[in-house]
């Protein structure tokens, strides 16, 4: 585990100051820039004078302006940082932007929403961008099982925070077709296929997991086994796991489980 991606009581939306500063590497002085939480004045990163500084606070203002421009119905579900506040994540769902699968509770619907996550680093440990995927409420219970499959990311050289925005808003038409088209049929595919425990078993072994995660994946799967009928039965078991065990503490990770999910439970 990840202690410095553990979900914190901060603000994640706090102002920042640049400083010019200088450290000795290789015996010589070398420019860099040193980024400040304002309202600890603590510093959240160094970096060379060449990263481009992308301000969180001002790269979902401008998401969610974009949005409301275009007439896309959004919520904001949460927003967090890391220990240092070296790292941002900001989770949004579209209600509008949705498919309905068979599969659902007492063989209902399901409506999968269109999910996306922000991200963004002051120190050069993550790229901007956002990872993508569906988001699903379960009537019975109000769980909320993201999967991120997708990503759509850049690095903070050569590019200024109005390119940034201007990238995530052409990407986001992009994603609104891959959900509707790939993952639907995706996870049609799935709700149709019988459960195989031969494959579920071989997912849980080869997933990339550390010791204690895949120690817990596993105690989860024999406590819901014998309630699975089909393979989106257990896909969305470890999309659950994904949400309400990674997700806070190593969103990467979450992100590359979830993907080996559907990579591996997909037909």
């Amino acid at each position: 585990m990840r202690k410095e991606e553990e979900k914190q009581v901060i603000n994640p939306f706090f102002d920042i100051r640049v400083e010019d500063v200088q450290t000795i590497e290789s015996r010589q002085l070398i420019p860099r820039k040193a980024i400040f939480n304002t309202e600890t004045d603590e510093v959240v990163g160094i970096v060379s004078e060449k990263y481009s500084i992308i301000d969180n606070k001002a790269l979902c203002a401008s998401f969610e302006e974009y949005l409301k421009e275009s007439d896309v119905k959004f919520q904001r579900l949460d927003a967090w940082i890391n220990k240092t506040g070296s790292r941002f994540w900001a989770k949004y769902r579209f209600p509008e932007i949705s498919v309905e699968l068979d599969g659902g509770v007492d063989g209902g619907k399901d409506k999968i929403d269109l999910m996306l996550i922000l991200q963004n680093s002051y120190n050069g440990s993550a790229e901007w961008g956002f990872d993508f995927g569906g988001y699903r409420l379960v009537c019975l219970n109000g769980l909320r099982v993201f999967d991120a499959m997708y990503k759509f990311r850049g690095r903070h050289i050569g590019i200024d925070q109005q390119d940034v925005e201007d990238q995530i808003f052409l990407d986001f038409e992009t994603v609104k077709q891959i959900f509707m088209d790939n993952l639907a049929k995706t996870w049609k595919e799935m709700i149709k296929t019988d459960f195989n425990r031969a494959r579920a078993l071989t997912f849980l072994r080869t997933v990339e997991l550390g010791k204690l995660y895949r120690n817990k994946l596993y105690r989860l799967y024999f406590q819901k086994k014998n309630e699975m009928k089909t393979m989106w039965d257990f896909y969305q078991m470890v999309t659950w796991f994904t949400t309400h065990v990674i997700e806070h503490r190593n969103a990467e990770l979450a992100r590359r489980v979830a993907a080996q999910a559907n990579n591996a439970i997909a037909v």
